[in-house]
């Protein structure tokens, strides 16, 4: 894509936009208005990466160009330090500042194995898994922060897999390697957010929830055209998200002249997003008022391997009672101040006398 000179774009860089949210953040922010250097490693002219998969960092380029958006999209290897301080200082050479940064890279779920311990986990993959999600973040965030801090507001967004409370303890059926990937991720924002206590630059975290990736709607047997088809024999999917839900919340975030009141939490689109990698939202299920009580289901998680959905029911006691003691309570308080019309008589011949 051709660089703009217009010097009052702000200027974003999101890292790991082949494909998934990375892509739909590049989208967005161009949409929204920024000039965004969208990189990945796939390529149509030198190929795919070890994702193998098939989209491109040009199909990245070609989309921002369809709203009307400006950028270049590039490709870039961020576990290479050099080739990321080479792109930074393209960036600094072309735009002369960057405003916003979101670190986006991993792709590697081709190496999680979900249902093994430490022991048992692959060492060759698990290490790579650190390499592509928590080093190509370190790289990247070394080399861009300094260009940020020559600005007067800067924001850095880690994207990653889980609130800090779903991740407060370890996290069963996604593998050893997978958890200590995303657990390092929150520590980088956390380690970020102090260290940026007084200067210009905010760092946040940013989760989606169950992400309808390209490569999630080929497990569903479905596009985004059409997702809704994979609700009938999955009926956990109807609460999966679009990459431009959680990408718009970003580009709104980038806009957010108050972003620093977010700094250092892993913010996601749904308060009620309990324990990834699928999203939750409590549902009523049933009331009974014979026995007071309300039945919830919360879809908990699914393990895609083994095509295992998890889920919680929870029993909520008494909580109807409460409005049956409200209603008696209003009711009994009209009774009792009712007028009598018998006593009302007897005061009338009481004060008859009187009054004569």
């Amino acid at each position: 894509m051709a660089t703009s000179l217009d010097s009052d774009k702000g200027v974003a860089l999101v890292a790991g936009a082949t494909r998934g949210a990375g892509r739909a953040i590049a989208v967005e922010l161009a949409r929204a208005g920024f000039f965004v250097y969208a990189t990945g490693r796939s390529s149509r002219v030198s190929g795919r990466s070890e994702i193998d998969r098939p989209e491109t960092i040009e199909e990245t380029g070609d989309l921002m160009r369809a709203v009307d958006g400006e950028g270049s999209a590039l490709v870039v290897d961020h576990e290479d330090p050099a080739a990321v301080a080479e792109l930074v200082a393209t960036i600094e050479r072309e735009r002369g500042r960057l405003h916003v940064l979101v670190n986006d890279i991993f792709g590697g779920d081709r190496y999680m194995e979900w249902d093994k311990p430490l022991w048992e986990h692959d060492w060759d993959g698990g290490l790579r898994m650190l390499q592509m999600g928590v080093h190509t973040h370190l790289i990247t965030s070394h080399a861009a922060i300094p260009l940020m801090l020559r600005g007067t507001q800067g924001l850095v967004v880690e994207m990653t897999d889980g609130t800090a409370e779903a991740n407060a303890d370890f996290r069963r059926n996604v593998g050893f390697y997978y958890d200590l990937v995303k657990a390092n991720v929150e520590r980088i924002v956390k380690g970020l957010s102090a260290e940026l206590a007084d200067l210009p630059v905010t760092a946040v975290g940013v989760t989606p929830g169950w992400l309808r990736s390209e490569r999630m709607l080929e497990n569903f047997g479905v596009t985004e055209s059409n997702w809704r088809d994979a609700v009938e024999k999955r009926p956990g999917f109807a609460i999966s998200e679009s990459p431009t839900y959680v990408a718009r919340g970003v580009a709104a975030l980038a806009g957010d002249p108050d972003a620093g009141r977010w700094s250092g939490t892993i913010s996601s689109g749904d308060n009620q997003y309990v324990n990834p990698p699928e999203p939750s939202r409590e549902v009523g299920l049933k009331t009974n008022w014979l026995r007071a009580e309300d039945l919830y289901v919360i879809a908990d998680s699914v393990n895609l391997r083994t095509k295992t959905v998890y889920v919680k029911v929870l029993v909520k006691p008494l909580v109807n009672l409460i409005w049956v003691a409200g209603f008696v309570f209003v009711l009994g308080s009209l009774i009792a101040l009712w007028p009598d019309a018998r006593e009302q008589r007897r005061l009338v011949t009481r004060l008859a006398p009187a009054r004569a």
